[in-house]
């Protein structure tokens, strides 16, 4: 994470919104690394916090959904792991695994799930 605030600073942002899930211990680690940065970096950066078991409001998931139809959805039965893991990272490194317009698409399908609640 603290490439990612770097990064972002280097590019003129100073405000960074940052949605983790609600686990305890993924929460804290994030909150305390980026307040540890803060002090070194002039981004602010605020938490948005999912709700508990919310996987239709975490990209994440959606990406799995999406990674599991376009690479394993007519894999072979018979194959066993150590195969399916073999291709894996040969399959993540294609150009464009997902579109950005299918991207975007999800998110916006996201915030419309958060603005009906």
């Amino acid at each position: 994470m603290p490439a990612l605030s770097q990064a972002l600073q280097a590019r003129g942002f100073t405000k960074a919104h940052i949605f983790p899930d609600n686990n305890p211990a993924r929460k804290q680690k994030m909150q305390d690394l980026f307040g540890r940065q803060a002090k070194e970096l002039t981004i602010e950066v605020v938490f948005e916090f999912f709700p508990r078991y919310s996987p239709k409001l975490n990209l994440a998931e959606y990406l799995i959904h999406l990674f599991r139809q376009k690479c394993l959805h007519h894999a072979d039965h018979k194959r066993n792991l150590k195969e399916v893991e073999d291709q894996l990272p040969g399959l993540l490194h294609q150009k464009q695994f997902v579109p950005q317009q299918q991207l975007v698409n999800i998110l916006q399908h996201i915030e419309n799930l958060i603005i009906q609640t």
